[in-house]
């Protein structure tokens, strides 16, 4: 029988509580430290996460009562919340990180609700005027799937990891129109990325260069950057969501390379997703 290929973990970082590290009871039960650490690796940008204890204790390599007990320690030294579910049905716990003592849950929640459709500044931006070209284009009927570009305007607008090389130390040039034009619209494709991470599962996504680079593969292959390819994304990411709810968000913009270039189709839209669950049921 063939072994199960162990899938990717993308997750390059995770968010403390800076009190943590400063906290003698975690210094002397570093165990718990550890637990801490490894449930703020599946929070999301409220700070909500549901892994269950098996799936803990098999990456740090303990028992399941082991991780049961230093939650237990967690909770009462008020790191961590039981929090309320986030899918009908969910059998496992869900947990609230207590970044901020000051913060409640409700409060989280409430605060991602309100920026949910926001993008960091200039990227929002970048993205919606990204939009606003390609509708234009589309009225007027020109035919053109992609906006063009002004280079006198174009800006850095990538979310990237910190010490990833520059445009600059990569030899890229943005004083030629084709450059400016691949930049951008590789760069949107990110952006959509980011924007459908956040929406539907309300956390942040940053991405680098290697991953832009892929995203101009898409591109070269097919892909148009427009709205179309935006509302694939988002249904790929709200069938995926469905299909594994115990999972974190995808990390790599491949994810959805299948999906692009029809190769795999996700549901069209809620409805039809919630129909195919209910038909599966009743066989």
């Amino acid at each position: 029988m063939p072994k199960k290929k162990t899938p990717t973990d993308y997750r390059l970082y995770i968010h403390l509580p800076i009190r943590a590290y400063k906290d003698p009871r975690l210094q002397r039960y570093r165990q718990a430290m550890f637990i801490l650490a490894a449930l703020c690796s599946y929070t999301d940008f409220r700070g909500v996460c549901w892994p269950n204890q098996a799936t803990l204790a098999k990456d740090l390599n303990v028992s399941r009562q082991a991780v049961s007990r230093y939650i237990r320690m967690l909770i009462k030294w008020k790191y961590v919340k039981y929090a309320r579910k986030e899918f009908k049905g969910q059998k496992g716990n869900c947990y609230f990180i207590v970044y901020d003592p000051k913060t409640t849950e409700n409060m989280a929640r409430k605060n991602v609700s309100m920026a949910k459709h926001e993008l960091p500044g200039q990227e929002r931006k970048e993205a919606l005027k990204t939009i606003n070209k390609i509708s234009t284009n589309t009225k007027r009927g020109n035919g053109k799937g992609n906006p063009q570009v002004d280079k006198d305007k174009v800006k850095e607008t990538s979310s990237v990891s910190d010490g990833e090389t520059s445009d600059v130390a990569r030899n890229v040039s943005y004083n030629d129109n084709n450059n400016i034009k691949v930049n951008n619209e590789k760069r949107t494709i990110m952006i959509y990325m980011k924007k459908v991470i956040m929406e539907v599962y309300g956390k942040d996504f940053q991405y680098n260069f290697k991953q832009e680079d892929e995203a101009q593969k898409l591109i070269e292959s097919g892909v148009k950057v427009d709205e179309e390819t935006y509302q694939k994304m988002k249904q790929a990411l709200l069938w995926f969501r469905n299909k594994e709810p115990y999972k974190d968000a995808p990390g790599h913009i491949n994810f959805f390379k299948s999906f692009l270039l029809g190769q795999n189709k996700a549901p069209f839209d809620v409805k039809t997703m919630i129909k195919k669950i209910v038909n599966r049921k009743k066989l």
